[in-house]
């Protein structure tokens, strides 16, 4: 996790004396492209849903009881059916 956010400017001046800096210039003003393109295709990897992925983080972490049940859930929401 970055502990500092510097402009460019600055990190290519602190590169000059500092080695870990200067290993990220050449990153400078790129905007990072990744793909799991290799991993769906050799492990047969699929992502989760974001939503489901930050729920289950949030669950495993303590900071919520756990996930409601489809009935509590639609309650919550109140989504009720119409007569």
């Amino acid at each position: 996790m970055p502990k500092l956010e510097l402009p460019d400017e600055q990190v290519r001046a602190a590169a000059r004396t500092n080695l870990e800096l200067r290993a990220m210039v050449d990153q400078l003003g790129r905007i990072p492209v990744v793909h799991a393109d290799k991993a769906r295709e050799v492990l047969g990897w699929q992502p989760r849903a974001p939503e489901t992925a930050i729920a289950d983080s949030l669950i495993r972490l303590g900071l919520v009881a756990s996930r409601p049940s489809a009935i509590s859930r639609s309650a919550a929401f109140g989504n009720r059916s119409r007569s």
